[in-house]
């Protein structure tokens, strides 16, 4: 689909299978920031969110570009929103799925 998959998770050992599943890049958020990274590369269109910590799905949300989503499948804990990253300089979004009821609740505030 011309997509430049970048895989997230924490540790180097998770980079070789994140290759081989077709990743792109590889970004150890133990060894560097995120966001950071995803900006250099010019901000996610979209991030599939798989991991389980909401502190680690608000984390990687100001990573994506202007007018991206952020598409969460499953989260055992609620996912602190800081709302002016939904509104600063254009609209970014998200949407949740609930599998087996792990959605929760997400909690959007303001950024201190």
């Amino acid at each position: 689909m011309g997509f430049k998959t970048v895989a997230i998770a924490r540790g180097s050992d998770k980079e070789r299978l994140a290759r081989q599943l077709g990743a792109w890049h590889y970004i150890d958020s133990q060894a560097q920031d995120p966001v950071v990274e995803l900006i250099k590369r010019g901000g996610a269109k979209v991030i599939l969110a798989t991991a389980t910590s909401g502190k680690a799905l608000g984390a990687v949300l100001g990573g994506l570009r202007v007018d991206a989503k952020m598409v969460i499948v499953g989260t055992a804990d609620p996912v602190k929103v800081p709302a002016l990253l939904l509104i600063r300089d254009a609209v970014r979004s998200w949407a949740g799925h609930r599998v087996a009821r792990s959605i929760r609740k997400i909690h959007c505030t303001t950024a201190r």
